[in-house]
């Protein structure tokens, strides 16, 4: 558990640090006053430690932690009218919401540019078929990178960058509730290639995992679709650790955390989170 001392150092090195009050720190979080989502955001995972905004009341949910709704704040919700359209409750079951499936591969930079995204849609809690885009970094693929994912510089040499191809991945993405495994490096990626976008919620995959399936061996997106076939039928000529794969096995992996043994499904409210922070040598 952090001191008041620790926060503030960390706080420190946050880009554009605003003032802030801390209002009282536990063994579970710190609450703040007075910071913004996007600031409480980049110290959370910063400080690698639960930060709530005093704002809004956080409350036990049904698995024993603090549910916390990952709302977006910014330029999108500056009018009524966008406020309504993004406006999102989380009291209900998630499949009466709008989700999407997201994974990003990397050029294995730091931080990593975009070289793939594929995305899946979940609607009336039903899972889509993937879309994804390849695109040309601004640097090189390191070979790093290439080992994971397969894709090469050869392979993106003739293609466009992400300009190209921003405006139909938020179209995709505006006013739905992102999913995805770790989200933490998916979320670090799109935000930053899309200036301006944030998720309207967040349900990570991950750590909805370690609660909901207690005792696996690793909780790496690869064990779990061993440990619950998740693989089986899918398209051919999809393969781990390119995007379509990777969102589309997350998506299913979604649907079996999300409902309940009798087939109920949960509600949002017990998906929603704050994304887990990756470790540095994962952000590719």
């Amino acid at each position: 558990m952090p001191d008041e001392a620790a926060v503030r150092r960390v706080a420190a090195r946050v880009p554009d640090p605003p003032d802030f009050d801390i209002v009282d720190i536990s063994d579970r979080a710190v609450v703040v006053q007075g910071l913004d989502e996007q600031p409480r955001y980049h110290l959370q995972h910063s400080l690698g430690f639960q930060i709530h905004d005093a704002r809004h009341p956080h409350r036990q949910g049904r698995h024993g932690r603090a549910e916390i709704g990952w709302q977006a704040t910014g330029p999108q919700l500056a009018t009524r009218s966008n406020e309504e359209k993004y406006a999102m409750r989380e009291d209900v079951p998630w499949t009466s919401a709008r989700l999407v499936v997201a994974d990003v591969e990397g050029n294995g930079r730091r931080p990593p540019s975009l070289v793939e995204v594929g995305l899946v849609p979940i609607v009336a809690g039903r899972v889509g078929e993937p879309v994804s885009w390849l695109v040309r970094p601004p640097e090189a693929i390191a070979w790093q990178a290439t080992r994971v994912h397969g894709i090469t510089n050869q392979d993106v040499a003739d293609l466009p960058g992400i300009d190209a191809v921003a405006a139909d991945i938020r179209a995709h993405l505006d006013g739905a509730v992102v999913v995805a495994h770790n989200a933490h490096i998916d979320l670090d990626v799109l935000t930053r290639e899309l200036p301006g976008w944030q998720p309207t919620a967040v349900v990570d995959t991950l750590k909805v995992a370690r609660i909901r399936l207690p005792g696996q061996a690793s909780y790496r997106l690869g064990a779990l679709v061993d440990a619950y076939d998740l693989a089986r039928d899918l398209p051919t000529g999809l393969r781990p650790h390119r995007a379509s794969y990777d969102a589309l096995v997350t998506a299913r992996l979604f649907v079996h955390l999300a409902t309940d043994a009798d087939g109920a499904p949960l509600l949002l409210a017990d998906l929603t989170g704050t994304p887990a922070a990756a470790p540095p040598d994962q952000l590719f």
